[in-house]
């Protein structure tokens, strides 16, 4: 379920609301899905570049290098990411890419992903820490949301 939930990052309603992941569920089904506050207060809106992989190719020595950044818009609760892959020999560049994903996220609060599974028709929501079976707190920046078919 995570991947289809990924995938969903538009403004509207996530892809498991619109029935898609609910249909299948059986009588007393439950669906578990993990999300994340993304962006913290106090960190900046505009990421810098960071270098984020270095490897070395051992059957010629050409050295992979990638770059990672992100953007957030606290609006509408989206994370735009961009990613710089380079392969080197002897100092030379020999194949970069560039890879942009506008939109990557959409983050929901605790009070958020609560309600989506309550107009979904869930019910008995319990929302965990990480991916323990603790109960969440207003803290958690990672958390696990638990509903069941009724």
């Amino acid at each position: 379920m995570e991947s289809v939930s990924r995938r969903h990052v538009e403004l509207g309603r996530p892809v498991f609301l619109q029935g898609h992941v609910y249909a299948h569920l059986k009588p007393d089904g439950v669906l578990v899905m993990p999300f994340m506050l993304i962006w913290k207060e106090g960190e900046p809106l505009h990421g810098e570049w960071k270098q984020t992989g270095e490897k070395v190719r051992p059957e010629d020595g050409a050295l992979a290098r990638r770059w990672s950044r992100a953007d957030y818009d606290l609006k509408n609760q989206l994370e735009h990411t961009e990613d710089r892959h380079e392969l080197s020999l002897n100092g030379e560049v020999i194949a970069a890419e560039h890879h942009r994903r506008s939109p990557a996220t959409r983050w929901y609060t605790h009070p958020q992903a609560t309600r989506l599974y309550g107009e979904t028709g869930l019910t008995d929501i319990c929302l965990f820490s990480e991916f323990t079976h603790n109960p969440a707190s207003e803290a958690d920046q990672m958390f696990c949301v638990l509903g069941k078919k009724g």
